[in-house]
């Protein structure tokens, strides 16, 4: 492979797009620290903060509730410098309150996808990783993104 030189600076919206086994995910692993380059370096900034959308879904505890895989607990978080009741939040993602209580392990690839978007927007970032973020989602959750 030749040189490979990128700079990512804020407000940047990067897209990779590339047949299966291109590296794709072996790139998001390297800007993720994840992976150590085998050749050259990947420099980080100072004040980064990442929040990152696993497509495997290895995040999930499937035996938590919904709610608190996204509350751990609580019955409000904070999103955006406000508070907001758990189940509203989750309402903003489609679940309804009966959805909000069942365990993770019920709900579709499309429906834990769309709980790990929840997620993922509860997290203070300054760097969104989204790895093939739209796999099992319905048109109104792609619509949601």
């Amino acid at each position: 492979m030749g040189d490979f030189n990128l700079i990512i600076q804020r407000g940047d919206r990067i897209g990779l797009l590339g047949p299966n086994g291109c590296g794709k995910s072996t790139l998001v692993q390297l800007l993720l620290e994840k992976l150590e380059p085998d050749a050259g370096n990947v420099k980080a900034g100072s004040r980064l903060e990442v929040a990152y959308f696993d497509q495997t879904r290895e995040q999930l505890d499937e035996t938590q509730s919904v709610q608190d895989y996204i509350s751990e607990g609580r019955d409000f978080i904070e999103v955006g410098g406000n508070q907001i009741h758990i189940i509203s939040y989750l309402q903003n993602f489609m679940f309804n309150p009966d959805q909000s209580r069942a365990p993770v392990r019920t709900l579709s690839g499309g429906e834990q996808n769309r709980l790990l978007l929840a997620k993922l927007f509860t997290r203070p970032a300054n760097f969104l990783v989204l790895d093939e973020p739209t796999n099992d989602l319905d048109i109104e959750t792609l619509e949601l993104l």
